[in-house]
């Protein structure tokens, strides 16, 4: 049984080598020697049937389904070989990966040195503030350059991803979390949002700069409170006093169940979790 599955597993490799690949149902039953018959009362008395199972065809965008099949199938070595195989990104790589792009963020910020003129520049020209605040990040922050710096920080110790199929995976994930905005590009950078929007009040005789929507904010009454950070410890349910493990795990813990992968409701709060995480980590490197 299990030579068999890694007879498809081996298949799939060899197909994905662009780091792309696909296979018919009919093709999987042949090479596992599965009975039809018997995969349906498989299917049937399993706890979770698979309301998928109509596909005929799977990509590598639907290894997670296919792992999901094969173990409702009794294969339930599947995700181990695919993700040794770089033929799957695991649910905790996928946290890694958020948490390492949100690293590289800290770290640009970091060693960033302002350029007021610049944005000078870019807030006269557009005259709003949310206009001109994307494009110094843009320029200061290329996404391409984090992408590239988070690839390669994922990667290292990490063998089974550094060739395709497995980088080409780790690429697309790390495109599809930005554009569904679980990583909110533009919303991470709270420390440079606020120096820009200060200068701008001090130079500018101009209308009210309303700030984004901010994590824990009561929209009704001011937030009587000292503690700039309090919001952010809340959503993570940390204390006061923590350190860099007890925020690592937090996070984990609060996307394991809020990634729109796992909660489909969970879109918003997933975007706020991985800000605070953001604010928090670089404030605790700060006062270290």
């Amino acid at each position: 049984m299990v030579n068999k599955l890694k007879n498809l597993v081996h298949l799939l490799t060899e197909r994905g080598i662009d780091g792309h690949w696909k296979i018919k149902k009919d093709e999987i039953f042949n090479i596992l020697d599965l009975d039809i018959r018997q995969v349906y009362q498989d299917i049937h008395r399993s706890k979770t049937p698979l309301l998928n199972f109509h596909k005929e065809l799977y990509k590598d965008k639907d290894s997670g389904t296919l792992i999901s099949l094969l173990e409702t199938l009794g294969y339930f070595q599947a995700e181990r070989l695919f993700v040794q195989k770089g033929l799957h990104l695991g649910y905790d790589d996928i946290i890694t990966l958020q948490e390492d792009f949100l690293k590289e963020i800290q770290t640009a910020t970091e060693i960033h040195t302002m350029d007021f003129y610049t944005f000078l520049n870019m807030y006269d020209h557009s005259k709003n503030f949310h206009l001109a605040y994307p494009l110094y990040i843009e320029e200061f922050f290329p996404l391409a350059y984090l992408k590239k710096q988070t690839l390669d920080s994922f990667l290292i110790g990490k063998p089974n991803y550094k060739t395709n199929p497995g980088r080409t995976r780790i690429e697309e994930m790390l495109d599809e979390l930005v554009k569904r905005r679980i990583l909110d590009y533009y919303n991470l950078f709270s420390p440079v949002l606020k120096q820009l929007r200060e200068f701008i009040l001090t130079q500018r005789e101009a209308p009210e700069i309303r700030p984004r929507e901010r994590i824990g904010e009561d929209k009704g009454r001011e937030t009587l409170t000292t503690d700039p950070l309090m919001k952010y410890r809340t959503l993570l349910n940390l204390p006061r006093q923590f350190d860099l493990a007890d925020l690592k795990q937090a996070y984990k813990k609060m996307m394991r169940e809020y990634h729109p992968d796992v909660n489909p409701r969970g879109l918003e709060m997933s975007k706020r979790i991985n800000e605070a995480y953001g604010v928090l980590l670089e404030s605790k490197k700060r006062s270290n």
